[in-house]
């Protein structure tokens, strides 16, 4: 499909309204994104196959942070990604929105070889009271869409390039309403630097 599903459409608005709460979360250690970004997917030489869902899946942020959504590079530019990436300031954090069947191929060219999945999962081991519709069921991705892919990069300094250091994976905690609580990876105060002090993630 083209556009979001309507629980696509409401995941959006989930990923809006946690991502741009000003409390460090899990997912967002360092608050929120300074940077968007979502691949682009134009139709092939027969008209089809084109995608806009990356984009509408960091819209409502977007307009939360009052943040452009950088929307200019193709779904299977790997490199020009990662050339992009390296444009990242110290302390920012880039969010991305991307076709899943090239996210494992970011994580092999950052440096993670062995210690990520080989490829994104077909199916989420859902901890909440929800389950995704049969309609998102993708034939060749499956039906994961709650999961997050957190990389946090290192360099010498200014002069080198960003790599990975560290990869996590994560959910997100979408839980079918676009104006639930955030909970999982987006639950308020659940970065590291606040465990100390920190509530308990929400069961």
């Amino acid at each position: 499909n083209i556009h979001l599903a309507p629980a696509g459409f409401q995941r959006a608005e989930y990923i809006a309204k946690c991502v741009s709460n000003a409390t460090f979360t899990m997912a967002f250690p360092l608050g929120p994104p300074d940077r968007l970004v979502a691949s682009v997917r134009p139709p092939n030489a027969h008209g089809e196959d084109e995608s806009v869902r990356p984009l509408e899946t960091l819209t409502p942020l977007s307009r939360a942070l009052s943040l452009p959504v950088e929307n200019t590079l193709r779904y299977t530019n790997v490199d020009g990604f990662v050339d992009r990436l390296q444009k990242l300031a110290a302390g920012e954090t880039m969010c991305v929105a991307w076709q899943h069947s090239f996210l494992d191929a970011f994580v092999r060219r950052l440096g993670l070889e062995g210690l990520a999945p080989a490829s994104w999962p077909r199916s989420c081991n859902y901890t909440g009271p929800w389950a995704e519709p049969d309609y998102a069921m993708d034939v060749t991705e499956g039906n994961c869409y709650d999961l997050i892919w957190q990389l946090l990069l290192f360099r010498e300094g200014p002069a080198h390039r960003w790599r990975s250091a560290a990869f996590s994976q994560m959910h997100m905690g979408f839980r079918g309403a676009g104006d639930g609580p955030c909970v999982e990876a987006f639950s308020p105060g659940s970065a590291p630097g606040m465990w100390g002090r920190a509530v308990p993630i929400a069961a």
